[in-house]
């Protein structure tokens, strides 16, 4: 079969490709039109152009598209008459065909019959826009080519509502069950105490009586709904994009393996300290000072786990039970009271940033301050290791307020890695610039730039999920999560800065929606050459 053998589509055709039932594939067209590409090995994935004409009559196809219809049976209908795209088409072929496929031109941008890697089968012969035949045959592809795009928009935008309503329907299930199936929450809920090597005769004794039970509260089943830390502490979780930049925060690398640092969640949060881990590496393509660890702390024993144990578990359900009596008789308070509350309540303890680290740390977020100009890397470590070592640990659940640290916490470290990854965009991009398209590191950066996605679109679901929680009972109408936020970097600031500074909303909806829009853009490009989708019928 050769290129004169292409058809105009019917209305069958195109319900055969949103059915996924064709079979000449999508990449087969633009062979057939001659035009040169960067293809992955399998000549599946993204399709790259060098040359500026083909990506100006791209844009101008993806122009076309977005005039189209939105709805399947509306699309298919307007598809199936042959005369449907001719004015589009007439316009398309008025810009760019002679200068594509004119014969006096330049045609770099275009393979030449007797090519090594050019299929005679699609392309037997070379096009010339001067050429009747040729030219008839260039506008029946173009036709092609903006229907599938057309398609590929519907069948993108279908596949993003199914994973919306997977999302809503985890989230309705973790309210109403607990979320069984889910995985255990990675930050304790109660606060980690530190373990001491030696001991006592009270430890012995507690290791051999049976654990406290208090049939748990609603607060505390609330509590295990939520999924409380996006650290990626836990080994098996789905975020593994983005590589942190803190030993403490051990993650897969999205710069290719050898980078993961795991270390035992279970031991490092009962001391209640971030103990590193021998395996700790130095995380590649980041700036700041690397940070190496020769040694393992030893393992505690059985009794102290026990007997550890024992205690956080008395503890946080007794706190459970105390703060749903407290809720029954206590109204909800006005935002700005709540966050003045928690502010008071956080300061009884000093533990925040120093001065010097304040102030970096304020010019980091207020670009308009003065004050020191610290790497990012290095400032984002100092921040989450003053968090976890000193806000989360020395935090009091018994003040009754368990659910609202929980999300906030998790708005902070869902907020430091979500400036981590924008700096590997950014690294990346940049990198990207400089290498130009070489065809040899094609594969490598396409499957970055997947991994990339695949952390932005975590980072995007946590975030949301963060907005879920505080429509929850307890918290006060009006709370948002870029208010959590704040509530966190006041707390942070401590009575050093918290309460004398003045502080405004980072507005991290907007980047969250900036990432949602390039993320419908990859799922469309994914679907445009995705082999199940990718089909036409000859």
């Amino acid at each position: 079969m050769d290129g004169a053998s292409i058809q105009y589509a019917e209305g069958k055709d195109w319900q055969d490709i949103m059915m996924n039932r064709s079979r000449l594939k999508m990449h087969e067209l633009i062979e057939r039109l001659g035009l040169r590409a960067k293809w992955s090995s399998n000549k599946r994935g993204k399709t790259n152009f060098d040359s500026p004409l083909v990506k100006e009559l791209v844009t101008d196809m993806t122009n076309v598209v977005a005039t189209l219809p939105k709805e399947n049976d509306e699309l298919i209908a307007f598809l199936a008459t042959r005369e449907s795209l001719k004015e589009d088409v007439d316009l398309l072929l008025h810009k760019h065909g002679s200068a594509i496929w004119g014969r006096m031109g330049d045609r770099e941008h275009l393979v030449s019959v007797g090519e090594p890697e050019v299929e005679t089968f699609y392309y037997p012969r070379d096009l010339y826009f001067e050429d009747e035949e040729d030219r008839e045959l260039i506008r029946m592809l173009l036709h092609w080519w903006i229907g599938l795009k057309a398609c590929n928009v519907i069948l993108a935008r279908q596949r993003l509502d199914r994973e919306r309503r997977k999302k809503e329907e985890r989230l309705r299930s973790r309210e109403d069950h607990g979320s069984p199936r889910e995985p255990n929450p990675t930050v304790l809920i109660a606060p980690a105490t530190r373990l001491e090597p030696a001991i006592d005769a009270a430890s012995a004794k507690a290791e051999q009586l049976p654990l406290p039970f208090t049939q748990p509260s609603r607060q505390v089943q609330t509590l295990q709904a939520l999924r409380l830390d996006t650290s990626y502490s836990n080994p098996i979780s789905p975020i593994s994009g983005t590589p942190l930049h803190s030993a403490e925060s051990p993650s897969i690398s999205a710069h290719g393996p050898g980078n993961a640092s795991f270390h035992d969640f279970t031991t490092r949060e009962m001391y209640g300290s971030r103990r590193p881990s021998a395996l700790s590496q130095t995380v590649p393509m980041h700036g700041g000072p690397e940070v190496r660890h020769a040694s393992t702390p030893p393992l505690p024993s059985l009794h102290q786990l026990s007997s550890e144990l024992g205690c956080l578990v008395s503890n946080f359900l007794e706190d459970g039970t105390a703060a749903d009596l407290r809720a029954q008789h206590t109204p909800s308070p006005a935002p700005q009271q709540f966050a003045r509350d928690e502010s008071s309540r956080d300061a009884s303890v000093r533990r925040e940033l120093d001065p010097e680290t304040l102030l970096a740390f304020r010019s980091y977020i207020y670009p308009g301050e003065s004050g020191p100009k610290w790497d990012e890397d290095v400032l984002l470590r100092r921040l989450e290791t003053v968090w976890r070592d000193n806000i989360r640990t020395g935090h009091d659940l018994r003040l009754g307020d368990a659910a609202h640290f929980v999300v906030r916490d998790r708005a902070f470290l869902t907020w430091i890695e979500l400036r981590r990854h924008l700096a590997d965009l950014d690294r990346a991009d940049k990198r990207w610039r400089q290498e130009g398209n070489l065809a040899e590191g094609m594969e490598a950066r396409i499957a970055q730039h997947k991994t990339l996605m695949s952390a932005s679109r975590d980072l995007v679901r946590n975030w949301e999920d963060i907005g879920q929680g505080v429509t929850f009972a307890w918290a006060p109408e009006g709370l948002t999560a870029d208010d959590l936020l704040l509530q966190a970097f006041k707390q942070l600031a401590g009575d050093s800065g918290g309460s004398e500074l003045q502080w405004v909303n980072m507005n991290v909806n907007e980047t969250i929606r900036w990432l949602k829009g390039h993320l419908e853009q990859f799922a469309q490009d994914e679907a445009e050459n995705e082999e199940s989708l990718l089909y036409v019928r000859a």
